[in-house]
């Protein structure tokens, strides 16, 4: 049985990114007959654009919907552009960092003009360095901010200063947003700060959506007043509602310069939701809502503050490592109610059990009626709330999938997990954690060693075949069987041809690759395939084999007709012989005079200059190539000098 209750309820980041090389449409020649984005770049304006990026959630909580919104500011002439990407908008991406961006420029959006993005950004046409989410979303100390309330020409903010800074501050009931998070964060974070105005901005109800605009108007006015900016990380403007869709908006995840623009003044739990976003948390959600779990400020916005739901609690930092529990074993555990004041929690007030197959974790928790916890639905009162997270660097969602009261259970059968609610007083919840193992199969790996070898044409060449097997844990033996792909006229040899491995076992095998005598020189690819015999997965790598060049033994033939001609006038005896031939190439001549090797020569003739009167010289003459192979002999050539000359 599975128990789901769901109910409705009313850093500072300094980052620099490479040019975004976005004109990939520019040469398309896109008609109007494309996609939309095809239809307004066809006829946007090329333009760079350099400066900070906001990002931030719009939320329109009486439609239940969301979007996310990118912004930029050109730091040359302080216009700002929403940003629409073709390819959808960049994930990790948060509110602060500096962009250089190329693209084309359209007519006004719902935010003000678009900057049509083509191409970008995460991981790919981007180099980006800095903080991740997960940095910016460990904010803590007390978060300095000025609520700024601003009326339009033709609508005044319905609040009061006064009723406003309680609902931020200083509730007289402790109901504030800064009592929200100081409890759910023991102390952690706090928001204090002031509020200004009414001020008076020169636009209306009915305008675009400006809101970077308004809010350096609401700034400019504040400053003008007395108000040090500087002293105020974070910024909240009130606003009657308008042209904006929704009832607030929120930049996401950034330690410093957030700002959340309030269209419903009357609901605090729009200024906690905002507010939220500002310190890094997403929504609150369930598999069929976007703000369906009602046990977090970041659901659906009502004029009540809830308390904060487990997984946002440990992400964020707020709860000790001391009162969080990660469970690998089954068994039988204690849960304390997650809003009681960690120093006196009997038992964990968090468990988490690994989700292998989504890389999540689930989160395990016990809501009862106690401090901001009072205000939740009380259907989720005395039940293991069971939630699903991950935080990977991306801005993630919570999920609350069960409320299990005493014999209920929450089951997932991929993973092998099984947990039941056994019974539960004020001070805990008793549960049951069972852990089958899952068989949850995964590719193998397989390498080959070495990498690159070489050899001459016709030699066998051993590859050592290393396999894997990555299933997890609870899986049975896999057996896995070889087959390789070689260049035409090559053959090979696997030994052994199948491997059985457990899981997480590593497994040996040998391809013997051999190449025909008569290949070319040059580098050869082979490839080795390992197939899963039981699913017909399989996986392949690849090694090379450079044939080299053939190895010369072959000596060229002797040089023949060597002659020997005496030069009396110029006292020089000039030797010619005709040219020996070799398999590959003759690369020189070894000339000895008398057995003793006098030169080399690279031509049929050389010239000996020595002389000595009366003296009897013998010339032999041997050819050489570039492996170094020497020819026999030549015939001999002797001659006799007659009186006078000088001795060699």
């Amino acid at each position: 049985m599975l128990g789901v209750r769901f109910r409705r309820s009313s850093s500072r980041v300094s980052l620099l990114l490479a040019i975004c090389a976005t004109t990939l449409l520019a040469t398309r020649g896109v008609a109007q007959t494309g996609t939309p984005f095809e239809q307004r770049w066809s006829s946007g304006t090329p333009a760079t654009v350099t400066g900070p990026v906001t990002v931030l959630y719009a939320d329109d909580f009486a439609n239940k919907q969301s979007h996310v919104v990118h912004l930029i500011r050109d730091e040359r002439t302080g216009q700002t552009f929403q940003l629409r990407f073709e390819g959808g908008a960049p994930k990790r991406w948060r509110s602060g960092m500096r962009v250089q961006l190329a693209g084309r420029t359209h007519h006004s959006g719902t935010y003000g003009p678009e900057l049509l993005i083509a191409g970008c950004c995460d991981g790919t046409t981007t180099t980006v360095t800095g903080s991740t989410i997960s940095d910016a979303a460990l904010a803590s100390g007390d978060q300095r901010t000025l609520v700024m309330v601003a009326d339009f020409r033709d609508a005044a903010v319905s609040c009061s200063a006064d009723a406003i800074a309680d609902a931020m501050f200083a509730d007289p009931a402790g109901l504030s947003v800064n009592g929200l998070y100081q409890s759910s964060s023991v102390g952690r974070v706090s928001f204090s700060g002031q509020v200004v105005g009414p001020l008076a901005l020169a636009a209306s109800t009915t305008d675009a959506c400006d809101i970077s605009g308004w809010a350096d108007a609401a700034d400019a006015q504040a400053a003008a007043l007395g108000v040090d900016l500087t002293s105020y990380p974070r910024r909240v403007y009130a606003m009657p509602p308008n042209t904006c869709p929704g009832a607030g908006l929120g930049t996401i995840g950034t330690t410093q310069s957030s700002r959340a623009w309030i269209f419903a003044c009357d609901l605090k739990g729009v200024f906690a939701h905002e507010v939220g976003h500002n310190l890094g948390m997403d929504h609150a959600s369930t598999p069929t809502e976007e703000y369906g779990d009602g046990t977090d400020p970041m659901s659906i916005a009502s004029w009540m503050l809830h308390g904060v739901n487990a997984p946002h609690r440990v992400a964020m930092g707020w709860l000790a490592t001391a009162n969080t529990a990660l469970v690998t074993e089954g068994g039988v555990y204690d849960v304390a109610p997650l809003a009681v004041d960690p120093s006196f929690a009997t038992a964990p007030q968090a468990i988490m059990l690994a989700k292998p197959d989504t890389r999540e974790y689930y989160y395990l928790s016990y809501r009862t009626p106690v401090s901001f916890d009072n205000y939740i639905d009380g259907s989720y009162y005395y039940r293991l709330s069971v939630h699903r997270y991950a935080s990977d660097g991306t801005l993630a969602k919570t999920y609350l999938l069960a409320g299990l009261a005493d014999g209920e259970r929450f089951v997932d059968a991929v993973n092998g997990l099984t947990v039941t609610q056994i019974s539960h007083d004020v001070t805990h919840a008793t549960i049951r954690i069972e852990l089958t193992p899952v068989c949850v199969a995964s590719a193998p790996s397989v390498s080959l060693s070495p990498q690159a070898q070489s050899a001459p044409a016709g030699s066998s060449l051993d590859y050592l075949v290393s396999l894997t097997n990555r299933d997890a844990p609870g899986c049975l033996a896999s057996g896995f069987s070889f087959s390789d792909a070689l260049p035409a006229g090559w053959t090979s040899l696997v030994s052994p041809t199948t491997l059985t491995l457990e899981s997480g076992a590593t497994g040996q095998a040998v391809l013997t690759v051999t190449s025909p005598r008569t290949s070319p020189t040059g580098t050869y690819t082979a490839t080795i395939t390992a197939n899963d015999v039981a699913t017909s997965g399989a996986v392949t790598t690849a090694a090379t084999y450079t044939i080299q060049p053939p190895q010369d033994t072959s000596a060229p033939s002797a040089p023949s007709s060597l002659a020997a001609t005496v030069n009396q006038k110029k006292k020089q005896i000039a030797l010619s012989w005709k040219a020996a031939t070799d398999n590959v190439a003759v690369a020189g001549y070894r000339v000895s005079r008398n057995g003793v090797v006098v030169a080399t020569s690279a031509t049929t003739a050389w010239i000996d200059p020595a002389w000595s009167a009366g003296a009897t010289y013998a010339y032999i003459v041997a050819a050489f190539d570039a492996a170094g192979n020497v020819s026999a002999s030549s015939n001999t050539a002797t001659v006799t000098l007659g009186g006078g000359g000088k001795k060699p």
